[in-house]
Parts: C-alpha cells; sequence; structure tokens
C-alpha cells in the first residue's frame, strides 16, 4: 500500500487536475520527490524482496516459539 507523501501521492482516476498539482509539486520540490524515490526502494527492499520476506517470516517464527 501507498503511505501517501512518503512514498508517492495519489491521486484520483481521471482527474486530470489532480494529476497536474501532483506533477507540479514533483517539479516544485525536486528534493522531496528524492526523497519519496529512496522511502520507496527501502519499502520495495522491505516487503517485496525474498530478504525482507525472509525477515518478515523469522520475526513470526520468533515470536510464535517465544508464546510456547
Amino acid at each position: 500500500m501507498l503511505d501517501q507523501g512518503r512514498l508517492g501521492l495519489l491521486v484520483p482516476v481521471n482527474d486530470a487536475a489532480a494529476i497536474s498539482v501532483a506533477m507540479e509539486q514533483i517539479l516544485d520540490f525536486p528534493e522531496q520527490a528524492a526523497e519519496r524515490v529512496a522511502a520507496g526502494k527501502v519499502s520495495i527492499e522491505e516487503r517485496w524482496t525474498i530478504q525482507g520476506a525472509t525477515r518478515r517470516l523469522e520475526v513470526i517464527l520468533r515470536e510464535a516459539a517465544n508464546r510456547r
């Protein structure tokens, strides 16, 4: 799921005005856009790679083992 503002900008479907505003924000604030790109890369690595999935599974299994 997209973390609005931190990982990207959400706009309504078929809303040209909202898309234009989002694009202007990206162009007017390139530093924020770069921060979103960096945060997005981290999010992808944590959520969608084998390594990230393995880390999450390890946490789940450790928590389950500690409950016994």
